[in-house]
């Protein structure tokens, strides 16, 4: 039997797929390409794929930039950003509930405990406004591959414990004697 060749053509997005964060991270530029320096700015520098970290100096300034940055989105790209938490019950309330992640979707922000809250591999404590590394390393021989093994195996995308890192890759420090 001879048949014709069928071409196929991938027409969405498959998560998981080794090529998905390039391929988000590429549309999210793409899609802010015309829009405010300050909203493509947020994109392309505070953005690692799909999560997102900002600090501003005030939170109308925050709210501003995120409701321009969801209206960018949504009107250029067709995509939705959402997720949002904060520590700022009134930056909260520029948003709708079934804007917020989960974990801050039930928050009762007059309570005296805020919860965690995961973003890009850190833990992010609400109440300090401070990230924490939670870190489940397994056992490795103490020699220097076993210790480069242990420090490479550290996520840290925004670079907050590179210079622990860096310092840990010293060969002048390995005296494994």
């Amino acid at each position: 039997m001879n048949k014709g060749l069928v071409e196929y053509q991938i027409m969405v997005l498959v998560f998981g797929n080794t090529t998905s964060p390039a391929i988000t991270t590429y549309a999210l530029r793409k899609t802010v390409e015309e829009s405010d320096s300050d909203v493509k700015n947020l994109i392309v520098k505070n953005f690692y794929v799909d999560d997102g970290l900002l600090s501003t100096q005030t939170v109308q300034e925050a709210a501003d930039l995120i409701k321009r940055t969801k209206k960018d989105l949504a009107e250029k790209g067709n995509l939705k950003f959402h997720k949002i938490a904060s520590n700022s019950l009134e930056l909260m309330n520029h948003f709708p509930i079934q804007d917020f992640s989960k974990e801050v979707q039930d928050i009762n922000f007059t309570e005296e405990y805020l919860p965690f809250h995961q973003i890009l591999g850190l833990t992010w404590n609400l109440q300090t406004d401070s990230f924490m590394f939670n870190m489940y390393l397994e056992t490795k021989p103490f020699t220097k591959r076993g210790i480069l093994s242990v420090i490479n195996s550290i996520f840290d995308p925004i670079g907050f414990i590179a210079p622990v890192k860096i310092k840990g890759k010293m060969p002048h420090l390995f005296s494994l004697h």
